[in-house]
């Protein structure tokens, strides 16, 4: 995306920003020795182009929503199609009539948006009912961007040591319920392995009684009581 305030050199600025986004996912094939190895399957490019003042057009019908312009790669005599891959968006701002003073007026998000890209510098703070997050996120950041550099330091510096205050909280509450897990799993264990033992303890006591062994022989041996030997 780019800003800009100036119509003057906009053609050859536009092209430079297309070939820089072409150029930066281009990358070579399976073959890096061969030079013309390249891997040209490239995601579409799109330059989304803010500008304070309105383009010249041949005809009305050259706009979106009054205030968007797009174009592309096509053929000049029957408008087909050449690729999808490259396309330029404009957003011309200038086409905004309203002054700094009757956002009341925007009568949707593009408008809000618009009229605050290009009224910032004049307001103090976000107006009341630019809510959406779109916005909000979009003052947010000019805040940010408008801080003094002391402030901002500050800023960074009391983010990182909350972030890092989260990250501990975090790492505690995952090592915790680690440790949960893992004293909940040998609690576990330690009743199968109870439960086992007794379990073969009576297979052993019914094995003696069924042999005709005395019930305290067979307490001693296996370790139950009279109640549970005579149970059996």
């Amino acid at each position: 995306m780019t800003i800009e305030t100036q119509g003057f050199g906009l053609d050859p600025l536009k092209i430079k920003r297309i070939r820089e986004a072409v150029e930066a996912q281009m990358k070579r094939g399976d073959k890096p020795r061969r030079i013309d190895s390249m891997d040209y399957s490239i995601t579409p490019v799109f330059l989304l182009s803010l500008v304070d003042f309105s383009l010249e057009h041949e005809g009305d019908d050259a706009l979106e929503q009054e205030y968007i312009s797009r174009y592309g790669i096509q053929n000049r005599r029957n408008g087909e199609t050449l690729t999808e891959c490259l396309n330029l968006v404009f957003l011309e701002m200038g086409r905004l009539k309203l002054g700094p003073d009757e956002k009341d007026k925007c009568r949707n998000l593009l408008e809000r948006f618009i009229f605050s890209m290009k009224y910032m510098h004049l307001l103090k703070e976000r107006p009341e009912g630019f809510d959406d997050p779109l916005l909000v996120d979009l003052y947010r950041a000019s805040e940010l961007a408008s801080m003094t550099v002391n402030r901002r330091q500050n800023y960074d510096k009391i983010m990182t040591t909350e972030l890092d205050r989260m990250c501990e909280i975090s790492f505690a509450l995952k090592k915790g319920r680690a440790e949960g897990e893992a004293i909940g799993e040998a609690r576990g264990e330690a009743r199968g392995v109870a439960k086992e033992k007794l379990e073969s303890s009576r297979r052993i006591a019914r094995a003696m009684r069924e042999n005709g062994l005395g019930a305290d022989l067979i307490a001693k041996c296996t370790g139950l009581s009279a109640e549970e030997i005579t149970a059996l």
